[in-house]
C-alpha cells in the first residue's frame, strides 16, 4: 500500500503542473475561502449558462471590491458595492430591487464577497430575494477561465490585481489571442 502522504504529495504535484501555478493556486485559495465561510456558493460555468439563460434568470449581480478596482474591470452588469456595507445599508439600497431576484456577490477571489453575502442573507431573505451567493474564485476565476470583463469603455483584457501577492493568482491573457467570451 502507498502513503497516503506520497498520494496526496503526488496528486498537488500533478494538480499544480495540469492547472498551471496561477490556476492551481486560485484552486487552493477557493478551497481555503470555502472552509472559512459558510456562504452558499456558484461557479463561473453556472453564472454563464445564468447570463446567457433563455427566458433570461432575474439576478443581481454585486462587486464587492474597492471603486478602483471595479474601475479596471468588472463583470458586465455588476453593481459596484462597498466590501464594508452593513446590512441595513444593504436594505435601504436595495430592498425594492431584489425581490424574486437571486443575489451574486463577488470580489477577486471571495473572501470579501462570502462576508458580504453571509452579512446581508437575512435581510435579502425578508426582502424575498430567491437566493444568495458567492461567485467561487471571484472575478479571477470568471477572468482565468476566458468570461468577458468590462472597463468604463468596453471589453477589456485588464483586471485589477488587488496587490502584488494576489495578482499571481491572475492567469495572462495573450493579447492577440483574445479568449473573451
Amino acid at each position: 500500500m502507498i502513503p497516503k502522504t506520497i498520494v496526496i504529495s503526488f496528486l498537488t504535484l500533478f494538480l499544480f503542473v495540469s492547472l498551471g501555478k496561477a490556476q492551481f493556486a486560485l484552486w487552493v485559495t477557493e478551497k481555503k475561502v470555502e472552509l472559512h465561510f459558510d456562504a452558499r456558493n456558484l461557479d463561473h460555468e453556472q453564472l454563464q449558462e445564468m447570463v446567457n439563460h433563455n427566458p433570461p434568470v432575474e439576478y443581481l449581480l454585486f462587486d464587492v471590491r474597492q471603486p478602483e478596482e471595479y474601475a479596471m474591470s468588472h463583470i458586465q452588469g455588476a453593481i459596484q458595492l462597498a466590501p464594508d456595507i452593513t446590512a441595513e445599508a444593504f436594505d435601504e439600497r436595495f430592498a425594492t430591487q431584489i425581490k424574486n431576484k437571486t443575489l451574486i456577490f463577488y470580489c477577486s477571489v471571495g473572501y470579501r464577497s462570502s462576508e458580504v453575502a453571509l452579512r446581508v442573507q437575512n435581510v435579502a431573505t425578508k426582502n424575498k430575494a430567491t437566493e444568495v451567493y458567492n461567485l467561487r474564485g471571484g472575478i479571477f476565476r470568471w477572468y482565468n477561465e476566458g468570461n468577458l470583463v468590462m472597463d468604463h469603455q468596453g471589453p477589456t483584457d485588464h483586471i485589477h490585481p488587488y496587490d502584488e501577492k494576489w495578482g499571481a493568482l491572475i492567469r495572462q491573457r495573450k493579447p492577440q489571442a483574445n479568449p473573451i467570451k
